[in-house]
């Protein structure tokens, strides 16, 4: 159910999973991420058109979640159609092939010009404090650039001489599209956006290939482009990051015992006499039962740190049964005052 993207783990220190769905089962995703004991799920739920936002199954669910944008979702197929370049023929763009002789610079091609919003990881809430832009752009590097993705098209774009962008199509079986493109900002407000999409179709189209792209849904140019351009909206994605940091700990994870009533006041005492997180104020409080349990029973309770910085921590309390799986989970968010 949940694919485990093996090099944003290895890179971001947290086990990363993926998941695209059509319809969200709040059990089946509480069961999945236990199981593979997930610290981060990208989750994209998909619907034709009409938005649907999830909110209520991952409620539902139970675990901290953050809305990360929208997609939209664009399709054409060119064994049944041709596509004919809209943009002036001679405008100066040179499409050089990439190889292990020039690939250092494409890699420095996609830091200068990709690096505003490489994944959206550092920009939520708790992942702030631990993920950053530059180890983002380094799995986007590793996972197109680096060799995860074999069938590829690599592109340099020179302008009258001058490297001026990028172009990386993933190809699978009949179908290609556009995971990574940007243009240097020096180079931009040129008009190199649509030769550059115009070559990208002409591609796909000379091949009787399906080209599928996406577009975020507050890049109103790029959906404007590719309805101009003849593909049609065929989908809508909705992007949230669920964070059950089951994995990740800062230091050793600490056992004790408690009543399931007792974990969030077993979190504050962690950060009082464990962490000595003077200054620290609790900001949040999150109680997220996974099956039943007994008020009068004590608990086998694994206490975490996954993200500690120097203005926020955040501790989970885990309340366990026999075998080790969760019972319910807490967690507690400090902030320095």
């Amino acid at each position: 159910m949940i694919v485990t993207s093996l090099n944003e783990t290895e890179r971001l220190g947290l086990k990363v999973g993926h998941l695209t769905t059509e319809a969200l089962d709040p059990a089946a995703l509480s069961a999945a991420l236990i199981e593979g004991r997930f610290d981060l799920c990208r989750l994209k739920i998909r619907v034709d058109h009409a938005p649907d936002s999830g909110v209520a199954a991952l409620e539902s669910a139970g675990f901290p979640y953050y809305h990360a944008g929208g997609i939209l979702r664009y399709r054409v197929d060119y064994r049944r159609t041709r596509y004919r370049p809209r943009a002036p023929e001679d405008v100066g763009l040179e499409f050089l092939h990439v190889d292990e002789s020039n690939r250092p610079r494409l890699a420095a091609l996609v830091r200068e010009s990709f690096g505003d919003d490489p994944i959206g990881y550092y920009k939520t809430p708790w992942l702030a404090a631990i993920v950053s832009k530059d180890a983002e752009l380094d799995c986007l590097i590793d996972y197109y650039l680096d060799g995860r993705v074999t069938e590829k098209l690599e592109l340099i774009v020179r302008k009258d001489g001058r490297d001026a962008g990028f172009i990386v199509l993933s190809i699978d079986g009949g179908t290609v599209h556009t995971p990574l493109l940007g243009i240097l900002p020096e180079m931009r407000g040129l008009a190199l956006f649509h030769p550059m999409r115009d070559y990208i179709h002409s591609y796909a189209s000379e091949r009787g290939m399906r080209e599928e792209e996406g577009a975020r849904i507050d890049n109103l140019m790029s959906q404007n482009l590719f309805g101009q351009d003849g593909l049609e909206h065929v989908a809508n994605e909705t992007i949230f990051h669920v964070l059950p940091l089951l994995s990740r700990s800062v230091g050793y994870p600490v056992k004790t015992e408690a009543a399931a009533s007792e974990l969030e006041s077993r979190a504050t005492q962690h950060a009082k006499q464990t962490l000595k997180l003077d200054g620290f104020y609790r900001a949040s409080h999150r109680f997220v039962p996974i099956a039943p349990t007994d008020p009068n029973r004590r608990y086998p309770v694994t206490l975490r740190t996954p993200i500690l910085s120097e203005t926020l921590a955040v501790i989970t309390a885990t309340a366990e049964d026999p075998s080790g799986r969760p019972n319910a989970i807490t967690y507690t968010e400090f902030r320095r005052s």
